[in-house]
């Protein structure tokens, strides 16, 4: 599992050009099979705009518990049913608040995950509430692959999804990433800056989708 992890890390930062730090908090908490999410069957999905993809337009087919997020963002604007478990979250005072974990009706939401970017990220949990969020990152642990087919979509795709179907979604990528010949990493370059992706989904051992990352423009991270 440390391996694993170590890996994750690295990946997401060579591909995202960003760690949202709590991909790593997970502590072994399991689901609140307490809560069940809607079906999610109404949603829009969006080819390949030509030149490649921004984070906003990836973000604009996003849904989450049957919902789309408007882009941009904040906690506050997802509504009252989120809000920000401070005990899971990454908070110094040289850095500020750096990535957040969610609760969903009082529940860890411990597969989502948002992070800041740039000079102006909130100091505190109150200013974070109201900060536009600079990134998502989803991970599922494999063997709960199956309980979160409903938690959220995007661009039509879900978690356990194969390469195949991410990039029949999204298109061609910029990049891959191998290991003993099978794909564990694509990336998606920022359209206009070939120096930044915008997003990128890591694949488990079985090649099914249990990790990515979205990165959207904003003024804090010039």
């Amino acid at each position: 599992m440390k391996i694993k992890l170590l890996q994750l890390l690295q990946v997401i930062a060579l591909i995202l050009a960003m760690t949202l730090v709590l991909t790593a908090c997970r502590n072994g908490n399991t689901p609140d099979e307490s809560i069940s999410f809607p079906e999610i069957s109404d949603y829009r999905t969006m080819s390949m705009p030509d030149g490649g993809w921004t984070g906003e337009e990836a973000g604009s087919v996003f849904y989450l518990h049957g919902k789309p997020i408007e882009i941009p963002f904040t906690i506050a604007s997802l509504g009252d049913e989120y809000s920000i478990n401070e005990d899971e979250s990454s908070i110094t005072e040289e850095h500020g608040v750096r990535g957040i974990m969610l609760n969903y009706k009082g529940h860890l939401m411990e597969y989502f995950s948002v992070g800041f970017l740039g000079k102006d990220v909130p100091t505190d949990f109150e200013q974070a509430l109201y900060t536009e969020v600079s990134g998502i990152n989803i991970h599922v642990r494999d063997e709960e692959l199956s309980m979160y087919g409903n938690v959220l979509v995007f661009n039509g795709i879900r978690i356990g999804s194969s390469v195949d179907e991410v990039v029949a979604a999204f298109g061609e990528t910029d990049k891959k990433t191998q290991h003993n010949e099978s794909i564990i990493a694509v990336s998606y370059k920022r359209r206009y800056d070939d120096d930044k992706n915008c997003m990128g989904f890591w694949f488990n051992e079985n090649g099914e989708l249990d990790i990515f990352s979205v990165i959207f423009e904003n003024k804090t991270q010039n």
